[in-house]
This record gives C-alpha cells, structure tokens and sequence, in this order.
C-alpha cells in the first residue's frame, strides 16, 4: 500500500475521538479524490474499517459538501453527488451549501447545487438567503442563476433588508439594474424604515441613487427608526437627501432634495407661505426670497435625466471654460493645494459658468470644505469676498441661499464668518 494510504489510516484511528478533525474532511479540504473514494466505499486496507459519513458535521457544523464547494473543489463536489450527500444541511451559523457557494462566486458549483435542487430561500441564523449573500458580494452571474431558478427576489432577512437593500449598500451597479428589471420591489422598507434609496444615500452611491431615482423610487420617505453608524446614533425621520447630507456628499444631497419636486404639486396650487422644503425643519432660511429661489432649482428640467430635476453635476459640467473644468478638478478632491496654485493663474476671480455659478458657488455643490475656506480667504484678501458672496446665479440663489436649501451649517458658518470679515476691512478701508 502507498505510504499516503498508510498515513490516512493511521490519522484516522488517532483522531477518532478527536472533535474538529474528520479524515474524510481533511481530504476533501487537500481535494485529495483517491483518498476520499476510500473513505466512501470499502474503507481503508480491507480491514474492516467503518466508511466514513458523507454528511458528519465537524466542530462548526461544516460537513465535506461545506468544505469542498468553500474550496472550490468542483470535480469533488460531482463525487459527493454520487453517494446520499445531504445538500441542504446547515452547519453552526446556518449557513447551507448554496450559500457558501454564493459568497465565494462559485458559479459551476452553485449551478451544480441548484440542479440537485438546493433551498435557494434557505435563510441563515441572520435570514439572510443565497440572493442575499451573492448580491452583497457583486457576483451577477449567480444572481442570474438563483433568479431563474425561482428564488424570492423580495426576500427579507431578520432586519427586513430584501437583496435589493444589499445590493445598494454594496454599491453594485449591475446587479442593482439586474434586480430592478426583474421586478425588486424599490419601495421596501426594513424594519427601521429605510428604502434601498436611503442604503444608497448613505454609502454615498451616487450612481445607484440616480438609477433608483430612474426606475421610479420616492425621494420622500423617512426613517422610522435610528440607526448607529460609525459611532453616532443616526435619529428617526431622515429622508435619503438628509442622510446624503449627515455624510457631508453635498452634491448627492441636492440632487436627493431636487427629485422631490416631482413628488409634489406644482408650486401655482400650494400656498407659498407654508412650503417646506425636505430638512428644512432643522435650518432656518435666511433670506425671504430662499423659498422662490430654491423652488425654481427644483424644478428645473434636466435634459439627460428624463422626468427629473437638474443637479450640481449637470450644471457644472456644461461649462466650456478650462480654468472653470481645472476648478472642479480640485473641488471633487478637495484639493486645496491645487486650487491655490489655480488661483496664482487667474486673472478673474469673478469667473461665472453658463448658470452663473460662481467658484464659491461650485465648492458648496461639490462639499469640498478646504476649498472653499481657502477660497474664502484668497477671495477676501483680494476685497472681492463681497462681490462673489452676494452673486446670484439663474435660480436667483446666492453662495449663502444655496447652503441653507441644502442644509450645511458648516458652509453657512463659513460663508458669514467671511461676509463679516468683509464688513471689518470695509469699515477700516472707510476710515
């Protein structure tokens, strides 16, 4: 006999009454099939040994189906169906073959567990479902798999996240496409009353939040519950632009307070004096004309973005001005430094785009705080603070209008702390 054959007999007397270590998972684990055809069928040198259980369970509840499709052992996979494998076990944490399958992106195994009709709903200790796991981890070809073989695209686990809550947190595009065209309901709450908009809003998934906005998904719910993220405690009642807005994504955040306008009657029918924009409960305008002026940005028609407002991104990459592209360059980074040295080469500091943006303008849309402190100061320094802060673009708003429709208080601060800088040096300048 091959000492191999010799040393597996021996390992298996020792480790008998050993907890964790099974001979038949060992192999499976080495992917050793001359071994595991031992174990399976006469056991080893004839002498009587017992065969060993194709389904035992070792300490974590992990049988040689869980450990083969985890190792990715497709040819030993197709053995095990050849004896009476269980294929729908659960091993400690619940989690069954398929699953595996799913968070590892096996496709030829999780195709092969399907066709020996694995639970594709089976759920594990947190509810989770295969769909669950293989949408969390962007793997769209088994997501396409467990779809046509009739899993529950609506699934929820404990928390009542449904895949399509996953797949938005995750930030998969594709798969988020993938489960919207074959019917994912866009509205579905969990259990503390977050959509799959606001999943996206806070991982800052602007993509995801314009294709969710595009198949139709209401920019207005709120939050029933609160949630801790990152150490905080995040309240009851936010809407997905607020929750854009707690994650300083200034941009995502206007373009989540934009999409309400469709969501609303037209200005004409509503009493002006009581239209509240979304947050708006927290900030305080601080001009009369806000609510015209911020009513008018939101209901602007954007021409690539069918049925939906205009948004900072649209606005900004329309201008033909290379000084302004480089000026966005540094803002989208929050680029400082480079700004500067931007400005070192400017001749105009009164530079406006085609929507009469200005450069303090864009930095509030983009949420770059660096930039625009910078900004700020190079601006006052040079007395051109003033003439900037007071502009007004083509929605009639000002630097200072536009961060209170968006809710920054940061920006705000920024922005007065300068105008009050202005005031000084005017009055010094006077005397």
């Amino acid at each position: 006999m091959s000492k191999k054959i010799i040393f597996y007999y021996c390992l298996l007397v020792l480790v008998q009454t050993t907890i964790n270590s099974r001979p038949l998972h060992d192999a499976v684990r080495k992917g050793d099939i001359e071994i595991i055809k031992q174990l399976l069928s006469r056991g080893f040198l004839g002498l009587g040994t017992p065969q060993a259980n194709i389904n035992e369970r070792n300490i974590d509840g992990c049988t040689p189906l869980h450990i083969a499709v985890r190792e990715g052992h497709k040819a030993i996979v197709r053995l095990l169906f050849e004896y009476d494998v269980v294929v729908d076990i659960q091993d400690n944490n619940g989690y069954e073959p398929l699953h595996i399958a799913a968070m590892k992106g096996r496709t030829i195994i999780s195709q092969l567990l399907l066709e020996h009709n694995a639970n594709k709903d089976a759920q594990n200790m947190k509810g989770s479902t295969p769909l669950h796991i293989a949408v969390w981890s962007g793997y769209d070809v088994i997501v396409q798999q467990l779809l046509d073989s009739g899993a529950n695209i609506n699934v929820q686990d404990k928390n009542g996240w449904t895949p399509l809550h996953n797949a938005a947190v995750a930030g998969h595009d594709m798969v988020v496409k993938q489960l919207l065209e074959r019917g994912a309901r866009i509205e579905a709450l969990t259990m503390d009353g977050w959509t799959p908009l606001h999943n996206a809003a806070w991982k800052s998934h602007e993509s995801i939040v314009r294709l969710l906005l595009t198949y139709g998904a209401d920019p207005t719910p709120q939050t029933t519950e609160s949630r801790k993220w990152k150490g905080i405690t995040l309240p009851a009642g936010l809407s997905p632009a607020d929750i854009a807005r707690l994650n300083k994504h200034v941009g995502l955040s206007h373009l989540l307070l934009s999409a309400v306008a469709p969501y609303s009657l037209p200005v004409h029918e509503k009493d002006t004096s009581s239209v509240r924009l979304p947050g708006e409960t927290r900030f305080k305008r601080s001009r009369s004309q806000g609510e015209s002026s911020a009513m008018s940005l939101a209901t602007t028609e954007h021409p690539d973005f069918r049925g939906y407002p205009k948004t900072p991104e649209s606005i900004i990459t329309s201008s033909q001005s290379r000084f302004i592209d480089n000026i966005i360059g540094a803002f989208k980074k929050d680029d400082a430094h480079r700004l500067y040295s931007l400005l070192e080469n400017s001749t105009d500091l009164t530079m406006r785009n085609p929507e009469n943006n200005t450069m303090v303008h864009l930095a509030i849309f983009h949420g770059a705080y660096a930039c625009l402190s910078s900004l700020l100061e190079w601006l006052t320094c040079r007395g051109a603070g003033d003439v900037l802060l007071n502009a007004q673009n083509n929605d009639n708003m000002t630097a200072h209008d536009l961060t209170v429709y968006i809710g920054d208080e940061t920006m705000a601060a920024l922005l007065e702390k300068c105008m009050t800088l202005d005031k000084v040096r005017g009055k010094r300048r006077a005397e």
